[in-house]
């Protein structure tokens, strides 16, 4: 009640004033009679009020806001900015009046809000060919909720500012700059895209080294391989031609063995046989010397038991031819009668007296010696 009763008294004060004073003036005091602090500069809350009190209902202070930004060099207005600032308010609040009825023709639902499209559609009518695309982007991009349905309060303050040379030279910055940004985006993803190529032939390259020196590897491997096999192999045929060597070196010495054994079983039983053949031919001898000896010693007892006959037969009277020198006599006498007879006959001779039988005879051969 007492801000209804100030604002009304106020009202009343601004309405004196503008009666019995001149324009400057009047602006001097109404500036004075809002800067209660004495600071020669009003707040956009202050402003805000001084308008509402002009203008019924007056505008949001979002809107007292913007048109402070429009005129004023800071977000406060002085003694000099006032009467541009109220202006700028009162073009902003005939225009929200004639925009709340075109938003609430789009508000078909009638839910406060409007989609994004409609949205777009009035700010085209509104700023025809001062509509800025990029703007108008850059706005959704900025809200809170994006995609979702605008109020009257969200689009008032953009709707209601003049497109100007500043918008036009900041979109054109803008584009400029997203041009700049566009090519320097593309001269580094172009860098990049080279550099990923470069690192892509590098790596390649270094994948075709690493392979090639993989298949180096694997081929000096594989002639190590093959070098170690045939090592090997090698050394297995060495090993193989030894062993098939020392075999048959071992079989021609176990051969050689078996012939010396064979052979020396063969001289052994060929000095066995000999010595057999020997024994034998000794047995034989001996045999052969004991049937000599046997023969003899029959000859001689035959002899001897002949002689001990002739004997005993010239001893019973025999006939004997007694053969003196070329003389031959025969006597009819016996052996002891003979050597007798001699013995008395040649008594200064020596005589030798052989007799033998021959031809059925004994015969005695005297040889004498002076």
């Amino acid at each position: 009640m007492s801000e209804t009763r100030t604002s009304t008294a106020t009202a009343a004060n601004m309405a004196e004033i503008f009666d019995f004073t001149t324009k400057e003036e009047t602006i001097n005091k109404v500036f004075d009679l809002y800067d209660t602090s004495f600071s020669g500069e009003l707040t956009a809350l202050q402003v805000q009020q001084l308008h509402a009190n002009i203008r019924d209902g007056g505008i949001s202070l979002q809107q007292v806001e913007a048109s402070v930004s429009a005129v004023c060099a800071c977000d406060t207005c002085d003694r000099q900015e006032l009467l541009d600032v109220l202006n700028e308010m009162d073009r902003r609040y005939f225009l929200v009046r004639d925009l709340q009825w075109e938003f609430a023709m789009l508000d078909r639902e009638q839910k406060g809000t409007i989609s994004e499209k409609d949205a777009k559609f009035l700010f085209q009518a509104v700023h025809d060919e001062y509509f800025s695309k990029r703007r108008w982007v850059k706005f959704l991009r900025n809200r809170v909720a994006p995609g979702t349905g605008l109020s009257f309060a969200e689009i008032e303050v953009p709707l209601c500012d003049i497109p100007t040379m500043d918008w036009l030279e900041e979109d054109k910055e803008e584009e400029d700059k997203e041009r700049q940004d566009y090519m320097r985006r593309k001269a580094e993803k172009e860098r990049a895209e080279e550099e990923k190529r470069k690192r892509k032939e590098l790596k390649e390259k270094m994948v075709k080294m690493e392979l090639k020196r993989k298949e180096e590897a694997a081929e000096k491997k594989a002639e190590e391989d093959e070098a170690r096999r045939r090592a090997k192999d090698e050394e297995e045929r060495r090993k193989l031609e030894f062993n098939k060597a020392e075999a048959e070196r071992r079989k021609m010495e176990e051969e050689a063995r078996r012939m010396a054994e064979e052979e020396a079983k063969r001289a052994e039983e060929e000095d066995k046989r000999r010595a057999e053949e020997e024994r034998q031919k000794e047995d034989e001898n001996r045999r052969r010397k004991e049937e000599e000896e046997a023969a003899q010693k029959w000859k001689k007892e035959e002899l001897r038991r002949q002689q001990e006959l002739e004997r005993q037969k010239l001893e019973e009277g025999l006939f004997l031819n007694f053969h003196f020198g070329a003389s031959a006599c025969k006597f009819k006498f016996g052996i002891i009668s003979l050597m007798r007879i001699l013995a008395r006959t040649y008594q200064c001779m020596e005589f030798h007296c052989v007799y033998y039988y021959l031809g059925g005879r004994v015969w005695v051969r005297v040889s004498l010696h002076e």
